[in-house]
C-alpha cells in the first residue's frame, strides 16, 4: 500500500471517529497482512456501506461500484487506484461478532479497526483462534456449519491452502468428507472458477482433494464414472517431481517448460489435463463443458488429453521414430496444445516397461520437430499464396487452393522447399495428384 492511498484510508478513519461510527477491516485482507502476503483490496465492515463508500469516493475523486444490492447485505466498491480498491460491506447481524461468525473459516474470521490495521498492530477480534491458525498454516471451518450455508466453500478450502501454503485441518478434511455429496448444490460456473485457481497454485493438495470424495462427487454430478484415483495420484506425484528425475525423457527441455507453465491459464490447464490422462478426451469434453469452463480453457484441455492418448498409443505400438508426415499432422491438428501433450505422455509412460533410451530419443525427436521445424516454418511468411496461385498458374479459386498451399506449408516444415521457386515447382505435381 503506498503512502498516498494510506493517507486516504487515515482520513476515513478519522471521519468514521468524528462520526463516532466503527469502520472495520476484516477477512482476506487480515489475513493476508498477517501472512505477509501482498493484498490489492481493503474488505470493510460497517453500518451503513452506502454512506461510507459514497463519502469516501467523493473525497478521494473516485466512483461507486455496486457488487451486492440485496438490502442488508450491499457491497459497494471504490476504486483507490489502477489496482487498489476498498469495499465497504453491510454488517451482518446485530454485531461485529454476529457477522464474524457466519464467514468460512477461522482464518478469515479476523477483524481490526482501520486505525490498527493501518498502524500494522495485532489488535484484533479473533473469536475463533484464527491467529493461532494463520501462525500454525492451518485451514479450519468455522463451528457454525459453513458448508451447510455455501458448499462451494470445500472446493475454497482446497482452493486457498494451495494458494497460501496453507494445509487443511483434520476436522476440516472429515467435514468435507462428510458432506462432500452436496457440491451438487453450487452451480457450475462457480465450480469451474475454484477449480481453476486450485489447479493454477503451484503445490494443490490433490491427495486431500481425492480422499475428501470431492473429486468423485464433481465427476458423478458431470456424469462420469471415475474410478483412476490410483493412475491420478502416480501420475500427480510423478509431475511434481518429474524434473529431478534423471529418467523424465524430457528433463533436457526443463527450462521451457517451466517457462511455459508459469503463465496461470496454462498451469491450470495442464493440471485439469491431469485428470483425465487415464481416461478419454470425450470425458474431458463432458467434464469441461458441464461445468461451463470457456471455449477456449475446454480446447486446450481437450487436445491435450486427445494428442497426450494418440502419441501414448503410437509409442506402445510402434517403439519407433515417427515419421515427418506424421509429426506435422500432429502439429498441425493440436498446434497449441502440442508440448503439453507431449509432456502428458511422457507422464502416462512412468509406469511402461520401456522407458528408457528409446523412448528418450522418442520423445526428443517430438519435442524438437515441434520446436524446431514446425513453429519456425509456420510463423515464417508463407512461400505463396492465393494470388501467386492465380497469376502464376492461371488458376480460379477453388477449394483445392487449401489443399495446395497446406502441401506447400507441410514441405517447407519437413525441410522439401525453402524458397518461392522451390513452391512453385511443386506446384504442377501437386495439380496432377489433385487431378488422379
Amino acid at each position: 500500500m503506498d503512502s498516498r492511498t494510506k493517507k486516504q484510508l487515515r482520513d476515513l478513519a478519522l471521519k468514521a471517529k468524528e462520526r463516532k461510527d466503527s469502520l472495520y477491516v476484516v477477512g482476506g485482507t487480515v489475513r493476508d497482512q498477517l501472512l505477509g502476503r501482498n493484498f490489492r483490496d481493503i474488505d470493510l465492515v460497517c453500518v451503513d456501506a452506502g454512506f461510507w463508500a459514497h463519502w469516501f469516493s467523493k473525497h478521494i475523486n473516485s466512483s461507486v461500484v455496486t457488487l451486492h444490492d440485496t438490502p442488508g447485505q450491499e457491497v459497494l466498491r471504490v476504486p483507490i487506484s489502477k489496482n487498489f480498491y476498498c469495499d465497504f460491506c453491510t454488517r451482518q447481524g446485530n454485531s461485529l461478532e454476529e457477522d464474524l461468525s457466519h464467514r468460512d473459516f477461522t482464518i478469515n474470521s479476523l477483524a481490526q479497526t482501520l486505525d490498527s490495521f493501518l498502524d500494522n498492530k495485532r489488535a484484533l477480534t479473533d473469536l475463533f483462534n484464527g491467529l493461532q491458525d494463520i501462525d500454525n498454516r492451518i485451514i479450519r471451518l468455522l463451528p457454525s456449519d459453513p458448508i451447510k450455508d455455501d458448499p462451494l466453500r470445500m472446493l475454497r478450502a482446497f482452493r486457498q491452502a494451495a494458494v497460501l501454503n496453507l494445509r487443511i485441518a483434520s476436522d476440516t478434511l472429515d467435514e468435507i468428507k462428510e458432506k462432500a455429496y452436496s457440491i451438487y448444490q453450487v452451480s457450475s460456473e462457480r465450480i469451474s472458477q475454484e477449480l481453476l485457481q486450485f489447479f493454477n497454485a503451484q503445490r494443490p493438495d490433490i491427495h486431500g482433494f481425492l480422499g475428501t470424495g470431492l473429486l468423485s462427487e464433481l465427476m458423478n454430478y458431470a456424469g462420469i464414472v471415475y474410478c483412476e484415483a490410483e493412475h491420478l495420484l502416480d501420475h500427480w506425484n510423478y509431475y511434481q517431481t518429474c524434473w529431478d528425475d534423471p529418467k523424465n525423457p524430457l528433463r533436457r527441455y526443463k527450462n521451457y517448460y517451466e517457462d511455459l507453465l508459469k503463465n496461470n491459464s496454462q498451469r491450470a490447464q495442464f493440471g485439469i489435463s491431469l485428470l483425465f490422462a487415464h481416461l478419454n478426451f470425450k470425458a474431458a469434453n463432458k467434464f469441461l463443458e458441464f461445468y461451463k469452463f470457456s471455449n477456449r480453457q475446454t480446447e486446450n484441455v481437450v487436445d491435450t488429453v486427445q494428442l497426450c492418448k494418440i502419441i501414448d498409443q503410437y509409442w506402445i505400438d510402434n517403439r519407433n521414430q515417427p515419421s515427418g508426415h506424421l509429426l506435422y499432422q500432429w502439429c498441425s491438428k493440436f498446434e497449441k496444445s502440442f508440448p503439453q501433450a507431449l509432456l502428458l505422455a511422457s507422464i502416462s509412460l512412468i509406469n511402461n516397461p520401456d522407458k528408457s533410451e528409446n523412448l528418450k530419443t522418442f520423445s526428443e525427436t517430438c519435442f524438437n520437430f515441434y520446436r524446431n521445424q514446425y513453429l519456425p516454418a509456420i510463423t515464417a511468411k508463407p512461400l505463396i499464396s492465393g494470388n501467386d496461385l492465380q497469376e502464376t498458374f492461371n488458376l480460379k479459386p477453388s477449394p483445392v487452393f487449401k489443399t495446395l498451399l497446406e502441401k506447400i506449408r507441410e514441405a517447407r516444415v519437413l525441410g522439401e522447399v525453402k524458397t518461392k521457386e522451390q513452391a512453385e515447382s511443386l506446384i504442377p505435381e501437386l495439380l496432377k495428384k489433385e487431378s488422379n
